[in-house]
């Protein structure tokens, strides 16, 4: 597997330069950023009506199941998937499509991948400028961050299972000025959490609710639910690449609250 910051299965400049790119994304942070520089995908997986809600993107991909019927009808000769989606690389390689394989997206490697898919759709001067916008706004959120940060649980879809502070959500929270329990996302105990004591809890909209978990031992307890700090995340600030700077200024609001 080759990761899209080095290069690409497959030579996609020669290809750009034969036909027009059509591209099939299994990516919300690649659609996103598509969309953003005039080059939307022909195609998504049905993760990214989030990021693409214009019904005419089509969705050919559900579960792991693509309708290569509709990839032959779209034309699609450039796949773009995360880096843990080594199934649909092989699928993909041995119909002779290109494969580009995204890496774990992180706060500080965003710009980097709009740049290469800025190089990847031959828009490198309108990927510089969102580069140098998104740089700039995030230099002046992490300029104005706290030095203490305030210690909180974040649910991800289901229960115990805690954002870890090595993470894309961790990034934004450690912007934001939170701490998480642990390095890494993991599903943890109750008495962990009641150790850790969180001063305010977040929960993914839709995957939960404000009374279950205040419900819950160790969470109960805890001075977030004690001074009512709970609060639902919208989905789009969860999923990786969207709306990250409003989903740093959101986190920010809520904490600030909690100080």
């Amino acid at each position: 597997m080759v990761l899209l910051s080095l290069a690409v299965t497959g030579s996609h400049r020669a290809l750009g330069q034969s036909e027009p790119l059509r591209i099939l994304s299994f990516s919300t942070a690649a659609s996103h950023i598509l969309l953003a520089l005039g080059h939307p995908p022909v195609a998504i997986d049905q993760y990214g009506r989030i990021a693409c809600p214009d019904e005419a993107i089509p969705v050919i991909a559900r579960g792991g199941t693509v309708s290569f019927e509709k990839v032959v009808e779209l034309g699609v000769n450039q796949v773009l998937i995360w880096y843990y989606q080594d199934d649909l690389e092989r699928l993909f390689r041995r119909r002779g499509i290109a494969v580009s394989v995204l890496p774990p997206l992180r706060l500080h490697n965003y710009a980097s991948l709009l740049g290469e898919l800025g190089k990847l759709t031959g828009k490198e001067q309108r990927a510089e400028l969102l580069q140098a916008q998104f740089s700039d706004a995030l230099d002046s959120l992490q300029a104005a961050a706290v030095e203490v940060l305030t210690p909180c649980y974040f649910e991800l879809y289901s229960d115990w299972k805690a954002a870890g502070q090595e993470s894309y959500i961790g990034d934004l929270l450690r912007v934001a000025g939170a701490s998480c329990p642990e390095a890494k996302t993991a599903l943890l105990s109750a008495e962990r959490v009641l150790a850790f004591a969180p001063q305010i809890i977040f929960y993914v909209d839709g995957f939960g609710s404000k009374k279950e978990l205040l419900s819950r031992p160790g969470l109960a307890s805890s001075p977030a639910a004690k001074n009512g700090r709970v609060y639902a995340v919208d989905r789009r600030y969860v999923s990786e690449g969207l709306d990250i700077l409003s989903a740093i200024e959101f986190f920010r609001s809520k904490l600030a609250e909690a100080r």
